[in-house]
């Protein structure tokens, strides 16, 4: 996004009803408020300094703005994830957080439920390669300097799943999250990327 404190991302939700919302900023300027169709979305609150997340569910559908407000001037590099055949009311289950210096970004999240989804969002002073197994859902360099990426797993059973990229050593946060389906087409979901800005 273009620098300043108000970060739009129009999306265009055909069928999902459960988004998640990721912001990567390697200045780490707080963020005041996050917004779909203006609609409060919900912090995940990981603690990266550089990757953030949100999530809203039923969220409206057609073509709408994700409005991020932060507290300084900063650049965002933004993306929006929906989910079809999320668990609306408990689509978050666990989380998890790392930060560090190395070539090797890497963080290990251990699943509630089977049959979920697991998204995680990084932000690096490198460029970063995703890890085996894992489907990247974006991967763009912010003008500032550094990138954010994310990138999706499936977990069909209860365990600790490791999400990793490999690039050249410097500073990078990276979250991840895990996504419920309901509870009727648990294993079914299907992970789709709006946009990315």
């Amino acid at each position: 996004t273009a620098n300043g404190t108000t970060h739009n991302l129009t999306h265009d939700n055909a069928s999902g009803n459960v988004l998640f919302v990721g912001s990567t900023d390697p200045n780490g300027a707080t963020i005041n408020s996050a917004k779909y169709n203006a609609v409060d979305m919900t912090a995940l609150a990981v603690g990266s300094v550089w990757a953030q997340g949100f999530y809203l569910a039923s969220p409206a559908s057609g073509s709408n703005t994700v409005e991020i407000v932060t507290a300084t001037n900063t650049r965002l590099v933004m993306v929006g994830i929906y989910f079809t055949d999320g668990n609306t009311t408990t689509p978050i289950g666990a989380k998890a957080g790392s930060s560090g210096a190395s070539g090797s970004p890497t963080v290990n999240i251990t699943t509630d439920t089977a049959n979920s989804i697991i998204v995680d969002l990084i932000g690096y002073q490198q460029t970063p390669t995703v890890g085996a197994g894992q489907t990247q859902r974006h991967n763009a360099s912010n003008p500032n300097y550094g990138f954010g990426a994310s990138s999706a797993e499936p977990a069909a059973t209860v365990g600790t799943y490791t999400m990793d990229w490999t690039g050249t050593s410097g500073d990078w946060s990276i979250d991840a999250v895990e996504i419920h389906a309901a509870a009727a087409v648990a294993g079914a979901n299907n992970l789709m990327m709006l946009g990315v800005t």
